[in-house]
């Protein structure tokens, strides 16, 4: 498929007003990608140059404008079609059909997202907890792109227990993310029956999810994480605690293949007896890392057929042909996606609509929305910590060393969103051939 776009066809795409600052959700082209149900295939197959020759009337955006910000209730019902936009039902991705009220009661539509029959679920599409980059600014931003889950980042559990304000703040979610699940680590009953509680009291938190995968030396070499896999009955122990112990409506577990060697059979039954609505299962083991070589979808196969509980698989998930190839080759009800999302958020909107395609975008505007996100929910301490994605999305741009040593210098917001206005261009976004980002064992 041919990425470049001609200055011609650039010129056609429609600018969106610029969304004044303060507004709580900064809006872009993004607002336009509706995801479909994920049991509804698109009626016709989009591509971009039918979405560049699509005619649609600046008025359509102008109506939904007061006083300088954009309706997005009305926006993020809306998708390009050839020719006009035109409203879709706000229905859950997760939902198998609309519900009666849907369009009238906002409260009840949040509260009818959240209630998921994972066991008749298909195609489901989870973000994945990654330590450093999956905040609540990053969510917020994939979460346009249709993915059903999003995940917190790897919360400590004696963090939590012990109220760090910082760690509280981990937990938060954007307006946008429901369903939402919060993951937590930890191996100690009390410490975990602490933290919970805590979480009790939070609001707007439907899944629970114990992480039982992270390969990090100093937090599987305490018994947490990966290290849990070394002391199944322990493991299944704890998820009858945290089943116990949250009021959220779900909860679930994330494994690796085993700590040192691969035991998929003996997790798989073990977790039979754990009061889980649903299993991921990272294809690998925690000495094999990230080895690219190492993944084994196999292994996962086997589980499905022994596990009662739905499966989520994941790992090396890179594009909407691998996400597909590997529910069929698995047997799981979904898959979930972190490097991949790291480089190409709209990953996504690529696998709801099986294609390779890429959705109509522009890079800018969804680098400034996400730089908005975080200076919105951190304060100036965002400008710092979007640093590191700021390398990632430079990266195959031309001066990108350049523009990474500079912004490594600057602290203030409005400098930062300067010189992102003045290094990125109006083209189309093209996706990186590699992962743009590098996990390191601080990632789940």
């Amino acid at each position: 498929m041919n990425q470049s776009f001609s200055a011609s066809q650039a010129s056609q795409v429609l600018q969106v007003p610029q969304v004044l600052q303060m507004s709580p959700a900064p809006l872009s082209l993004l607002s336009l990608l509706s995801p479909l149900p994920p049991n509804q295939a698109p009626e016709s197959k989009i591509s971009e140059s039918s979405i560049l020759e699509s005619s649609v009337p600046k008025s359509a955006f102008l109506d939904s404008m007061d006083s300088g910000r954009l309706d997005s209730t009305r926006l993020d019902s809306m998708r390009l079609d050839s020719g006009a936009l035109s409203p879709l039902p706000h229905a859950s991705a997760l939902s198998r059909a609309p519900h009666a009220n849907a369009q009238t009661n906002t409260k009840t539509n949040a509260d009818d997202n959240s209630k998921i029959d994972f066991a008749t679920a298909r195609e489901l599409l989870f973000l994945a907890p990654l330590a450093g980059y999956t905040d609540l600014p990053f969510r917020s931003v994939v979460k346009r792109f249709g993915v059903d889950v999003t995940v917190s980042e790897m919360i400590s559990s004696h963090a939590l227990a012990f109220a760090s304000a910082k760690t509280l703040k981990m937990a938060e979610k954007s307006p946008l993310e429901t369903p939402y699940s919060v993951q937590i680590a930890g191996s100690k009953p009390e410490v975990i029956k602490r933290a919970i509680e805590i979480l009790n009291q939070k609001e707007g938190i439907d899944i629970l999810d114990f992480n039982c995968g992270c390969p990090a030396p100093k937090v599987a070499n305490h018994g947490n994480g990966s290290g849990l896999l070394q002391n199944l009955t322990h493991l299944v122990s704890m998820l009858k605690l945290i089943r116990e112990t949250s009021t959220t409506r779900h909860t679930s577990v994330k494994v690796r293949l085993g700590f040192d060697k691969k035991i998929p059979l003996e997790i798989a039954h073990a977790l039979n007896d754990a009061p889980v609505d649903f299993v991921v299962v990272h294809g690998r083991t925690r000495s094999d890392g990230y080895k690219k070589e190492r993944i084994d979808y196999d292994a996962i196969a086997a589980m499905r057929q022994i596990l009662r509980h739905p499966v989520i698989a994941n790992g090396e998930i890179d594009s909407a042909r691998k996400a597909h190839e590997v529910m069929e080759r698995t047997g799981a009800n979904g898959v979930m996606i972190g490097r991949a999302a790291l480089s190409a958020p709209w990953i996504f909107w690529q696998i709801r609509h099986r294609s390779d395609e890429l959705p109509n975008l522009i890079k800018k505007e969804l680098v400034l929305e996400h730089f908005d996100a975080m200076v919105g929910f951190y304060g100036e301490r965002g400008v710092v910590m979007f640093r590191k994605n700021l390398h990632a999305y430079a990266k195959g741009h031309e001066g990108a060393s350049a523009f990474r040593n500079v912004v490594n210098t600057i602290t203030s917001p409005k400098e930062m969103r300067e010189r992102i206005e003045a290094f990125f261009d109006d083209s189309f976004v093209a996706w990186a051939s590699e992962p743009i980002v590098e996990l390191n064992k601080k990632s789940v």
